[in-house]
C-alpha cells in the first residue's frame, strides 16, 4: 500500500486506573479518575504512537505535541517518502498557535483543528 497522503488523528485518552492496587505515577485526570491520559497518534483507525503523560497534565502540556508529532513525521519522511502530504487533524485541546507554526514552519504539514468556535477562539 503506498497512499498518496497520510491523514494522522492527533488526540488523548483517559486511562481508569482507580481499582488497581499499584498505579505508580497515576494522577486525577480531567475525568476524575486516578490513571494516565496518553496523548496517541491514529493513522486509520490504528494508534500508530503514543506518550503517556500524567492523568493530570493538559492535552497541550509542554512540547509533548511536537515531539510526538516530530517522531512520526521523521519516521515517515525516512521510511516511506519525503515528499508525501501529511496533514494532522485534532480536537480543540491541541489548538495553540506553537503547534501549528511547528507544524508549518519546521516540520511542513498540514492541520485540522476542530471544536466549538465561540467568539473568543474566533477572535
Amino acid at each position: 500500500m503506498n497512499p498518496g497522503s497520510i491523514v494522522l488523528d492527533m488526540d488523548t485518552m483517559v486511562l481508569d486506573n482507580d481499582d488497581a492496587r499499584k498505579r505508580e505515577g497515576v494522577s486525577v485526570t480531567f475525568k476524575n479518575r486516578k490513571g494516565y491520559q496518553p496523548i496517541q497518534i491514529s493513522w486509520e483507525g490504528m494508534i500508530v504512537n503514543a506518550y503517556f503523560g500524567r492523568g493530570n497534565a493538559h492535552s497541550n502540556h509542554g512540547i509533548d505535541v511536537k515531539t510526538i508529532i516530530k517522531e512520526i513525521v521523521q519516521l515517515i519522511r525516512r521510511r516511506y517518502s519525503r515528499d508525501v502530504p501529511i496533514m494532522v487533524t485534532s480536537d480543540s485541546g491541541f489548538m495553540d498557535e506553537d503547534n501549528f507554526e511547528h507544524f508549518e514552519n519546521e516540520l511542513k504539514i498540514h492541520y485540522i483543528c476542530y471544536g466549538k468556535q465561540y467568539e473568543t477562539v474566533k477572535s
